[in-house]
């Protein structure tokens, strides 16, 4: 994996930010503790810190709260308050799940993501410049997917059909990583790879959702580090990823 620089930024510019995020991720435990405090009345601020960590390990996954509760060492059913909290500090977003009444079939557990790619990385210990030989390829994953979401969400916050952001996943299996939703009720659907080459089983979540949605479904990406666009099949592409920087995208 690499890291990829933001809308407008010269290699000066992104190296500094990939300086002071390797300072934030040593300076977690202060700045949460200091600006928790700050807004909150919650008793266990100290807990913050473990909670974000454990958050960056299960970013862009969905939000298992017993599980989390029970690694945090936090009684689950106190632990909302402190996501909420997390949510107002923009360090979280929870991406509700999608359904349609068209199968029952869903899972309904949010996904959660850490709002800052380069501190996720570096607390669960990705490099920012590559996954390396030695490295999880399921985090590595993880943090590219995390990274999408966020620009993605960053972006939408200029867009005049203003989508509403979604993730899906049904009991048989399919699973997309990222649902568009406008008010007219049109979907989009983007699926995030860290491959740089696609194998046809890479798009059969996705086309399961566009047959199962039918007209609704407006069209399907799945994003790739390779550099090269194609289609692939009826209403669906793949898209190298830096399209969301390139000033021809």
């Amino acid at each position: 994996m690499r890291r990829y620089p933001r809308i407008g930024e010269d290699s000066a510019a992104y190296r500094r930010r990939l300086c002071r995020e390797s300072a934030k991720a040593r300076n977690v435990d202060r700045v949460v503790k200091r600006d928790a405090a700050d807004v909150s009345n919650l008793q266990r601020i100290a807990d913050l810190p473990r909670l974000i960590r454990l958050l960056a390990a299960r970013s862009a996954s969905e939000l298992n709260l017993s599980s989390l509760a029970t690694d945090a060492e936090i009684p689950v059913r106190t632990l909302p308050p402190y996501l909420d909290l997390l949510e107002t500090l923009y360090l979280i977003d929870r991406i509700p799940a999608w359904s349609t009444n068209l199968s029952k079939r869903v899972v309904d557990r949010p996904k959660v993501l850490l709002l800052d790619s380069g501190l996720a990385a570096r607390l669960v210990n990705v490099s920012p410049t590559g996954a390396g030989p030695h490295a999880n390829p399921n985090a590595a994953g993880a943090i590219i997917e995390t990274f999408v979401i966020a620009e993605l969400r960053r972006q939408l916050g200029w867009s005049q059909q203003a989508p509403r952001l979604f993730h899906y996943r049904d009991r048989d299996g399919a699973e997309v990583d990222l649902i568009l939703e406008t008010a007219d009720g049109l979907i989009a659907a983007i699926e995030i790879k860290s491959a740089a080459t696609l194998r046809g089983r890479d798009t059969r979540s996705i086309s399961r959702l566009r047959d199962k949605v039918g007209a609704r479904f407006a069209g399907g990406v799945i994003l790739h580090t390779g550099p090269q666009a194609q289609p692939f099949g009826d209403r669906l592409a793949a898209v190298p990823i830096d399209i969301l920087w390139s000033p021809s995208g």
